[in-house]
C-alpha cells in the first residue's frame, strides 16, 4: 500500500528543510508499506492476511499523526520554530510507535521462507525510495544550531548582551554542543536488514532525538525570555535568516 500523505502546508511551513520533507509527503515510507507487494510475495494465510490489514490501518494512522504535526504558518520566533521542529520529531516517534505492534504481530506470523520474502520487499522499496529516512539522518547530523537558527558568535556580536545574558548564551551554546554530541553518539545510521529491527532501530533515534531537542529548547527558552524587545527583534531577525 502506498499511502499518500499529501501536503499539509506549503513548504514555507517548515522551519527546516528536514521538517518540510515531513510535511510536504517526502517522509513517506517512513511507517508505510507497500500492502499489495507484500501480500502478492508472502501469499498470508486467513490469520496473515487479517494481520497484514491491522498493518495497514496502523500506516493510514501513522500517517495522519505525521499530517497533524505540520503547522499553517511559519513560527515567528525562534523558540516557536524548534517547538515546531520537536513537534514533528515527536509525531514521527508516534507514528513508529502506532506501527511497530502490528508490523512485530504480522512478522512473528511468518514462515522463514515468508520472511525472505518480506524483507526481500522492504528493500526493494528503500532502493527506490532513496529519500526514505532521509529527514530522520538529516535531523541526526549536525549541529543543532544551524538546524533551529542560533548561530551564536552573530547574536553575541549583534545584541550587546549584559553580562547575564552572556551567561544564558553560554549556557545556550553548550546546549546545542550538548545536543550534538548526543546525536552523534546514539544516533546511527540503520543497519538493520529485518522490517521490525529498521523500525526498531528508527524509534531509538527518534528518541535521541527529541531529548537532544528538549535540551536546546530548555536553555533556548530560558535565554530567550533574559533579552529587551528591541533585542528580541533583532534576535528573531538573525535566526530567520540563519533557519
Amino acid at each position: 500500500m502506498d499511502v499518500d500523505t499529501g501536503a499539509a502546508g506549503n513548504g514555507s511551513t517548515a522551519p527546516s528543510a528536514s521538517s518540510e520533507r515531513i510535511c510536504s509527503g517526502q517522509a513517506k515510507g517512513l511507517t508505510d508499506f507497500s500492502i499489495q507487494k507484500i501480500a502478492d510475495q508472502v501469499q498470508p494465510n486467513q490469520n496473515q492476511q487479517d494481520l497484514l490489514n491491522a498493518l495497514k490501518a496502523a500506516s493510514v494512522r501513522a500517517v495522519d499523526i505525521m499530517q497533524q504535526a505540520c503547522p499553517g504558518e511559519l513560527p515567528s520566533t525562534p523558540t516557536g520554530r524548534l517547538a515546531a521542529m520537536r513537534s514533528r520529531v515527536d509525531a514521527m516517534l508516534k507514528a513508529v510507535e502506532v506501527v511497530r505492534p502490528a508490523l512485530d504481530k504480522f512478522y512473528q506470523s511468518l514462515s522463514d521462507e515468508q520472511r525472505e520474502r518480506f524483507i526481500a520487499v522492504d528493500q526493494g522499496e528503500q532502493a527506490g525510495l532513496p529519500q526514505r529516512g532521509a529527514d530522520i539522518n538529516d535531523l541526526c547530523q549536525g549541529d543543532l544550531r544551524t538546524k533551529s537558527g542560533l548561530p551564536i558568535d552573530r547574536i553575541e556580536r549583534t545584541l550587546h548582551l549584559n553580562t547575564d545574558q552572556e551567561m544564558g548564551l553560554r549556557s545556550l551554546d553548550q546546549a546545542t554542543l550538548d545536543s550534538a554530541k548526543m546525536l552523534q553518539a546514539k544516533c546511527q545510521p540503520d543497519q538493520s536488514l529485518t522490517p521490525p529491527g529498521r523500525l526498531a532501530a528508527m524509534e531509538d533515534r527518534l528518541r535521541v532525538m527529541l531529548k537532544a531537542l528538549d535540551t536546546t529548547q530548555s536553555a533556548l527558552t530560558k535565554f530567550y525570555g533574559s533579552p529587551s524587545d528591541e533585542q528580541k527583534v533583532q534576535f528573531d531577525r538573525i535566526s530567520v535568516r540563519a533557519s
